[in-house]
């Protein structure tokens, strides 16, 4: 199922993504507070969450990959987060919305 959003939600959260994203390849070995920077996950608001990862989630990076010389690829999907019946927050990832790829400065939009 498709996760609704505003154009503002969508605005904000690629900006927030594609910030995230050029200083994960601005310095490979950056360490972010709560976050992986290959597979991060950010609370957007009390009913969106967003994910922005690396295809690979960074194995480019790693010594003898077979893909070592290949571009990092990203994604950006927004999801629902929903109450649980004991009323604690959780992330239903059957209602998603891609909003994007990025590869070699490239954005690549997935509309609705």
């Amino acid at each position: 199922m498709k996760l609704k959003l505003t154009d503002r939600e969508k605005l904000h959260i690629m900006d927030e993504a594609l910030s995230h994203i050029k200083k994960v390849e601005a310095d490979p070995d950056v360490e972010l507070d709560n976050a992986d920077p290959y597979d991060a996950w950010y609370s957007f608001n009390e009913r969106i969450d967003f994910n922005v990862h690396e295809s690979n989630f960074g194995g480019n990076y790693v010594v003898g990959a077979d893909y070592d010389d290949e571009p990092l690829e990203w994604h950006c999907s927004a999801y629902a987060v929903e109450l649980n019946e004991d009323e604690t927050f959780r992330i239903n990832t059957d209602i998603s919305n891609l909003l994007f790829t990025y590869k070699q400065g490239k954005v690549k939009l997935h509309d609705e």
